[in-house]
């Protein structure tokens, strides 16, 4: 393991005073500790080419997929940039990082059905059905409480869904029949 240098301990607390999400914060640290261990040295003594040569490396020995790739350019932009004020270099837009053009696989209502039948235990297809027609991710779901469901007479039934991706909250609409079966 390397030693903590000044400017990832600077970058450390630049990140939390950025207020980003306790596990973003623990990543764009991380991700800077791994270019400096790759190097041997702090990385704030790194060069443009040194870096461009460390994406490349991480693409083409490593084999980076689109998120990790993204999530070390987006750390070491933030620390070289935004953090210690480095200016002039133009790395950060050469790196590309293709977005998919992979569609995503939709099923039928039928399809839904036949997977939501073969649930035999009442509760569980309860909690199914809620995560598919709410469009809601499994961290969200298992956070409702009876206090998130708001119904009144002027408007359609809606779910109050706390602490979502982002640590945002949003209205999700119910049917007011619940869902079909």
């Amino acid at each position: 393991m390397i030693q903590s240098f000044p400017s990832i301990q600077k970058f450390q607390q630049f990140v939390e005073l950025k207020d980003y999400r306790p596990p973003t914060q623990k990543e764009y640290v991380r991700y800077v500790r791994k270019c400096a261990e790759h190097f041997g040295c702090d990385p704030l003594t790194l060069t443009e080419d040194q870096l461009r040569g460390y994406f490349l490396f991480l693409r083409q020995e490593k084999h980076y997929t689109r998120s990790p790739m993204k999530a070390a350019k987006f750390s070491l932009r933030s620390f070289f940039v935004d953090c210690h004020k480095v200016a002039g270099w133009t790395v950060f837009a050469e790196v590309r990082i293709a977005e998919p053009l992979i569609l995503p696989v939709v099923l039928a209502r039928e399809e839904v059905a036949a997977v939501l039948g073969a649930v035999r235990e009442p509760r569980l297809r309860v909690c199914l059905e809620l995560i598919y027609h709410c469009g809601l991710r499994v961290g969200e779901a298992v956070r409702i409480e009876v206090r998130d469901l708001h119904e009144s007479r002027s408007e359609h039934p809606r779910l109050h869904v706390r602490c979502g991706k982002g640590g945002g909250d949003r209205f999700v609409p119910l049917h007011p029949r619940g869902p079909p079966r």
